[in-house]
């Protein structure tokens, strides 16, 4: 499961292989031949694997979706802004004690009125 731009997909092998297929090989071809599922990258060349965008796929294989990998696209973004962005400690440092210096000043104005 991953995104692919904007788009929520599973890949090919997560369909149809592994001790709990979604689909059978024969079912994924055939869907693919008669345009109900949207396959967004085909796994054509080196190390390239097919991606299937799930919003496509009839309810049936979405709910198994579900029940296999459960909610995924909360971890897919975690996942995401974990591998694109850092956390920069001094910022944080910064930002934290800009909050609480704020919470300090704005205690001592509520102690005037």
């Amino acid at each position: 499961m991953e995104y692919y731009g904007k788009i929520w997909c599973v890949s090919h092998q997560e369909l149809v292989q592994g001790p709990n297929p979604i689909m059978s090989e024969a079912n994924y071809k055939k869907m693919c031949t008669r345009g109900q599922l949207n396959v967004v990258r085909p796994g054509k060349g080196l190390g390239n694997y097919a991606l299937i965008e799930v919003a496509t796929m009839p309810q049936r294989f979405k709910d198994k979706v579900d029940e296999k990998y459960g909610d995924m696209k909360s971890e897919i973004l975690r996942l995401h802004f974990q591998k694109y962005y850092n956390i920069d400690p001094r910022a944080r440092e910064y930002y934290t004690r800009y909050r609480f210096e704020n919470e300090i000043g704005r205690a001592s104005c509520r102690e005037r009125v």
